[in-house]
């Protein structure tokens, strides 16, 4: 990973890379750490993120800062 890049995905992240609400966005989250076996005060990484959306890991980069 480049420095300086972030290692975790938030909400308003998930909102602005799927073009979803805050609920939905909220929810695949949720789904996302149950298919990673996380605690609910676990975040997501982009990693994981990328793996379950199948999403490729250098789409997302450009939307995080």
């Amino acid at each position: 990973m480049k420095q300086g890049r972030r290692l975790f995905m938030y909400c308003k992240d998930v909102m602005i890379i799927t073009g979803k609400g805050e609920k939905a966005s909220r929810n695949l989250i949720k789904r996302i750490k149950e298919a990673f076996d996380k605690k609910d005060h676990q975040d997501i990484t982009v990693v994981e993120f990328s793996v379950y959306t199948g999403v490729e890991i250098e789409d997302v980069w450009p939307y995080l800062r």
